[in-house]
Order: C-alpha cells, then structure tokens, then sequence
C-alpha cells in the first residue's frame, strides 16, 4: 500500500467516526410506534438523510450531514421518550 492510499484510508476511518459520533447524539426515532435509536445516513446525488434503520422512518433531506442531523432532531416525538425527567422524592 502507497503512503497516499494510507492516507486516504485514514481520513475514510475519521470521515465514518465522526459520523458514527454524530448518529450516537441524535434523538430517537420520531415514529410513535419505534422510538428506537439505531440510525443511520442515507445519501441521494447531494442531499443527505437521517433514516431509522429498525421502522424505515426517513427524515428531512439536508445538503450535508450536519444538516440533515439538525433537520432530524427536530421532528416531532411522541410516544416512547428516552430523555431523562427528572423527578423528586417525598
């Protein structure tokens, strides 16, 4: 292997860590009947998605990752919630 394909395998690896980074802060599935957080980046030519991988559910397109991540988070859940409320003892 050349030191340039090295070096293009690594940025490849950092490229994929960031995004795993990125999916592991997102917010569950918005779809009522899922909630689950196991996600990930759909691409189509130049838009980018976030996607459900247990329902399907597909989010809004964005021009990159970033974006579609942004888009994402901000759709509507109801249903399952996984954040955490805090509560008080009597």
């Amino acid at each position: 292997m050349t030191p340039l394909s090295e070096v293009i395998l690594r940025l490849a690896e950092l490229g994929r860590t960031r995004l795993r980074r990125l999916l592991a802060q997102a917010k569950h599935c918005p779809n009522p009947e899922c909630g689950h957080s196991n996600l990930e980046f759909k691409y189509s030519e130049d838009v980018v998605w976030v996607a459900c991988i247990d329902c399907g559910f597909s989010g809004p397109k964005g021009a990159n990752s970033d974006e579609a991540l942004k888009l994402w988070d901000t759709l509507v859940r109801e249903g399952k919630d996984t954040t955490t409320i805090p509560h008080t003892v009597d």
